[in-house]
């Protein structure tokens, strides 16, 4: 998910500095800390995940051989190991004593809700486990050892244990009313490198099991190919993505998933957003690898992004379009709200998105960069090839937001791209303030940025692939307290009514929406510090319990929404 790719951050913006200070808090960062470290008491959450690791690791590595076998078999797409689950009649949840739900957001009627379909969205490192189980190393198990990187000293290594309880996962999402969940594969427990890398077949097999658990429930699994979790043995060979020899490393692993799972996936999001693996990752340091260099990586990076995603299409358009599936990219923004109405202040907007969104998905429509990033950039800004122009151009069947929160911004000709931006107007917040220090509620902002796609990039096909709160305080709740999230409740509907108003206002083309999170789960720099489910999990045992947001959306779009065809 997000965690605020502000690019080129005004100085004076408040929220990145908060941010960039948390995510480097010293923590414990390592399962097996050094004997200096031992002497340290353990940062908050990292003996919960200590024992948890402790208790886990070694069970998941024996059951897993005899659970997910290089010779096991798998069902074809229409079969059904057992038919049970799809003949059970859903049950309507009940509701816990003394808990109550709001209505549905008033501009969300019924034929809007029944004509779009309503998932959830996940990502393999933050769920998974068993990170040392038929499984290679990522980056993301390299950068959680680093001292003082996480949040607590939190890491992906057992997670939520998903890995081993996905029936038990898909089984809740079922009784939930799921019919779409956004998940990801794990790079490296497909392929532990790239080109010429022997294929994992426990990895295949374990991901057909997981995928013909979710059809056996009646969900429709929309797959991300890369979630962040890059294999470590290309980033110590090349420098991972600042190198252009992952373009051909991302079309093998591509060619690989095409071909094992083509036959069950029918929509695909090839990268999740490219601001954050470049910025946070190859530029300030802050994510994985935790790269820490100038600007032209972080354009350098993007470049290789965009590259690899136009690899991986020509692949699937070349070997496998008979395979009949769509397939997308799924980028992030900040919502660019001008601070006046002033024309340089709507230009300096202007300016952000281009930056920050326009970067990324101007090449996908146009095979070019915006021109305002060309003039400020100069040959700084990598170039395409008339060839490479030609493989991204309409490279996408639909694009994918990620979209959270909002900034007011205005013209400033000191900065290199003519803005500056803040969370606060004349002191004021923008919204309340929703977890991490970043995310401020401004509902505004997701009708604004589907108005925006539908105005710029002619009513293009928009998923919004993640949208979600975190909740101050909520790591601290006890009891039934877990499980009233009102705040997150009231985010989801204020987001989602000004979404139906833009796409019933403006005729947009925006057939589903994905939810971050369903399970309260690793948050990268913010480790467990902060949740974002709408099932809460108890990540010392594990167990799973539906929040009161889980409820609303159950009641009002899981059960109510388009089911897709599979």
């Amino acid at each position: 998910m997000l965690h605020l790719a502000q690019l080129q951050a005004a100085p004076s913006a408040p929220a990145q500095a908060q941010r960039s200070t948390a995510a480097a808090k010293p923590g414990t960062g390592s399962q097996q800390p050094t004997p200096a470290a031992r002497t340290a008491p353990p940062a908050k959450g990292a003996k919960v995940e200590a024992a948890a690791a402790a208790k886990t690791n070694a069970r998941v590595a024996a059951a897993s051989q005899a659970q997910f076998p290089e010779d096991a078999g798998w069902m074809e797409p229409g079969d059904n190991a057992d038919g049970s689950q799809q003949q059970q009649q859903q049950q309507q949840l009940q509701l816990p004593a003394g808990m109550s739900i709001p209505g549905a957001p008033p501009a969300c009627t019924a034929d809007v809700v029944r004509g779009m379909s309503w998932g959830v969205a996940t990502a393999a490192y933050q769920i998974e486990g068993a990170y040392n189980v038929n499984k290679g190393p990522s980056i993301w198990d390299t950068f959680v050892d680093m001292p003082g990187k996480i949040k607590g000293g939190g890491t992906g290594k057992v997670a939520i244990e998903h890995y081993t309880r996905f029936p038990a996962d898909y089984k809740l999402m079922q009784q939930m009313g799921v019919n779409v969940h956004r998940f990801s594969f794990s790079w490296p427990r497909i392929v532990a490198g790239g080109q010429g890398s022997a294929v994992n077949e426990a990895g295949i097999a374990f991901y057909h099991k997981l995928i013909d658990e979710m059809v056996a429930n009646g969900i429709t699994p929309v797959a991300t190919m890369y979630h962040w979790d890059l294999p470590q043995v290309l980033q110590d060979r090349y420098g991972g993505w600042l190198n252009e020899q992952v373009v051909k490393d991302f079309a093998f692993y591509a060619d690989t998933l095409f071909a094992r799972f083509g036959s069950k996936i029918k929509y695909w999001v090839t990268i999740n957003e490219p601001a954050s693996i470049c910025d946070h990752g190859y530029k300030n340091g802050i994510y994985a690898p935790g790269v820490k260099a100038d600007r032209s990586s972080l354009y350098k990076c993007g470049h290789n992004v965009l590259l690899a995603h136009a690899a991986a299409v020509k692949v699937y358009r070349d070997k496998y379009r008979s395979q009949g599936a769509k397939i997308g990219f799924s980028t992030n923004l900040v919502w660019a709200e001008p601070l006046t109405d002033k024309p340089e202040d709507k230009q300096a907007a202007q300016n952000k998105l281009d930056r920050e969104f326009g970067w990324i998905v101007d090449p996908l429509f146009t095979g070019r960069y915006p021109a305002s990033m060309r003039g400020a950039l100069g040959d700084e800004l990598p170039k395409f090839t008339e060839e490479q122009k030609a493989l991204l151009k309409g490279s996408i069947d639909f694009i994918g937001i990620n979209i959270y929160t909002a900034r007011w911004v205005w013209h400033n000709s000191d900065k290199p791209f003519g803005w500056r931006e803040s969370s606060r107007k004349d002191g004021v917040p923008i919204g309340d303030q929703g977890g991490a220090t970043w995310l401020y509620n401004a509902p505004f902002a997701m009708g604004n940025v589907l108005r925006y796609v539908g105005e710029k990039y002619n009513k293009a096909e928009t998923w919004i692939t993640e949208f979600g709160t975190g909740i101050t305080g909520e790591n601290t709740w006890t009891g039934s307290q877990v499980l009233n999230d009102s705040y997150r409740t009231n985010f989801y509907s204020g987001y989602i009514n000004s979404a139906c108003k833009s796409i019933n206002t403006y005729k947009l083309n925006v057939p589903m929406i994905f939810a971050w999170s369903l399970w309260d789960n690793f948050e990268w720099a913010e480790g467990y510090e902060v949740r974002y489910g709408m099932v809460h999990v108890d990540f010392a045992s594990q167990e799973r319990k539906i929040k009161q947001s889980g409820y609303w959306w159950s009641k009002h779009f899981f059960t109510q929404g388009k089911k897709l065809a599979r």
